[in-house]
């Protein structure tokens, strides 16, 4: 978690030193698991972000975000329905390198592609009644540590500057680190996002 911080406050910083335009952004997520036997949940995702040109046509962005990301689970027990909510909450930072289209004055699209890195701050568990990222403890098992604290991923998107000063963007996110590392199947990750933005 510390590396990652580091990392992070160090890309953000590095991006501060050539930033063109900051905004604030506010948006939804709508995130789930790559295996498909989760549902996806609604959460939201608010911050800062940075922009800046870096050759003709190209931009290049990065934001600082607190995001909650997570899923639902349901499965049958004695001819019983039962579900488990899961929220993750984390503090992500995704770069992403864009192209500008400029449609006129007024409106630009840009599709962009990148990265982002993301540190786990803490959940909600309703069915375990817990903190996903704490360490707990199990009657059976003890002390259990099953979810990973860091992720990373790609992402892919576009924005659609209106008037020079708002900005809406969508994209989705493909994780590439296991949440539980004890699932045998895939727990990485899927956000689709989208937000809106003021830039000054």
């Amino acid at each position: 978690m510390k590396r990652f911080l580091f990392i992070a406050v160090a890309a953000m910083f590095a991006m501060c030193a050539n930033a063109q335009n900051f905004g604030i952004t506010v948006g939804l997520n709508e995130s789930s698991f790559a295996d498909g036997d989760y549902d996806s949940r609604t959460g939201f995702n608010l911050g800062v972000k940075l922009e800046a040109d870096a050759a003709e046509g190209f931009y290049y962005e990065g934001s600082a975000l607190f995001s909650r990301k997570g899923y639902e689970f349901e499965q049958s027990v004695l001819f019983t329905s039962v579900t488990d909510d899961v929220d993750l909450y984390y503090l992500e930072v995704p770069i992403n390198l864009g192209y500008k289209f400029n449609v006129n004055d007024n409106f630009q699209i840009a599709p962009k592609a990148g990265i982002y890195l993301a540190g786990g701050l803490f959940g909600n568990d309703d069915k375990m009644d817990c903190d996903p990222f704490a360490d707990y403890n199990d009657k059976t098992d003890g002390v259990v540590d099953d979810n990973n604290r860091f992720d990373a991923g790609l992402g892919i998107g576009a924005n659609f500057w209106i008037a020079r000063h708002f900005e809406i963007s969508t994209g989705y996110e493909f994780g590439l680190v296991k949440v539980n590392k004890d699932m045998s199947d895939d727990s990485q990750n899927r956000n689709f996002y989208a937000n809106f933005a003021y830039i000054f």
